[in-house]
């Protein structure tokens, strides 16, 4: 079980690379923040199913020329009170959202004139293995927790792969939407799917606040103490992935 639930969180950790866009919003400045609701379960054969709860959060640091230090927090935990608490800083550009030192693109937000069909992230779910997100739909409609926004209209995207896992013992099929806001570009929401052998998962991230609509943005404290290094990248989906799969493995 154990193991399991390291694989999922691993998956999700990964999952937030793109094609290179002019992506730098008017709004992205020192002392940004964007918060999210994570809900979820996961299923398990032999255990049933677990509700999963908790919070994704990313800030901006500091902006140095084109060059955005961006600091991101996970915390998740299970109904049967398992939990883990993640947070990492990474170097980004800000117009081309390129993480510095990888290939990989932070998705907080994208280039709002994209077409339908074009790739706009590219997630890892697994080493060597991605799923491109391409554009569906220019014109959905999302319901965020952020009573300011409340029900905006949304850039969809999506992408779907199949592949043979030695984490999960089998063959896994992840599929993930992003929706982000079409005014602004700002991430809303992210849908989460993971089937494996023996189960699967769901995992949900919904705005829940920000200060996008502030006069001024100021710098944050979230009083973390540990910073782990390979969590640099600061990406949310791929962070929920290895922390499913944490508990999964302290449950077998």
């Amino acid at each position: 079980m154990r193991k399991l639930y390291v694989a999922v969180l691993f998956t999700i950790l990964l999952a937030s690379l793109s094609q290179p866009y002019n992506a730098k919003p008017e709004w992205l400045k020192k002392g940004f923040y964007a918060e999210y609701d994570l809900d979820g379960s996961m299923y398990v054969s032999g255990y049933g199913t677990v509700g999963l709860d908790g919070y994704y959060k990313w800030e901006v640091k500091s902006i140095s020329g084109d060059i955005a230090t961006i600091h991101t927090t996970i915390y998740m935990t299970s109904e049967v009170g398992q939990s883990d608490k993640e947070e990492g800083e990474s170097e980004v550009d800000v117009n081309t959202r390129i993480i510095q030192g990888t290939d990989e693109k932070f998705d907080g937000w994208i280039e709002t004139d994209v077409n339908i069909g074009d790739i706009v992230a590219t997630p890892e779910v697994e080493e060597g293995i991605t799923i491109n997100l391409t554009v569906v739909d220019l014109d959905c409609e999302v319901t965020v927790k952020y009573e300011k926004l409340g029900k905006r209209t949304a850039i969809k995207a999506n992408g779907t792969t199949t592949y043979y896992s030695v984490d999960f013992g089998g063959t896994v099929t992840a599929t993930v939407n992003e929706y982000f806001d079409k005014e602004y570009g700002l991430l809303l929401m992210i849908e989460f799917y993971l089937y494996f052998p023996g189960g699967n998962a769901y995992i949900e991230f919904v705005l829940s606040y920000t200060n996008l609509f502030a006069e001024e943005t100021t710098t944050t404290t979230t009083g973390l103490s540990e910073i782990l290094p390979y969590l640099a990248v600061g990406v949310g989906v791929v962070v929920v992935i290895v922390i499913v799969m944490l508990m999964l493995r302290r449950k077998g």
